[in-house]
């Protein structure tokens, strides 16, 4: 499985591509797709650390639940 900070880069690298305009529709639609799940991939591991964040902030001894 890919770290964060791997997909984060991979998005990154679809944008640019995107961004030059220099690949036929049906590639450039598979990279849309691809970038869009990773997106949504990316945003759920965010929600969930942020949700770690606040349970360690409500409990003063570090204790996540």
């Amino acid at each position: 499985m890919k770290t964060f900070e791997e997909k984060m880069e991979r998005l990154e690298v679809i944008n640019t591509i995107l961004k030059e305009k220099k690949n036929s529709f049906s590639e450039m639609t598979a990279l849309f797709e691809e970038g869009m799940h990773l997106s949504k991939g990316l945003e759920k591991e965010l929600d969930q650390a942020e949700q770690k964040i606040i349970v360690l902030k409500e409990d003063p001894q570090g204790k996540i639940s």
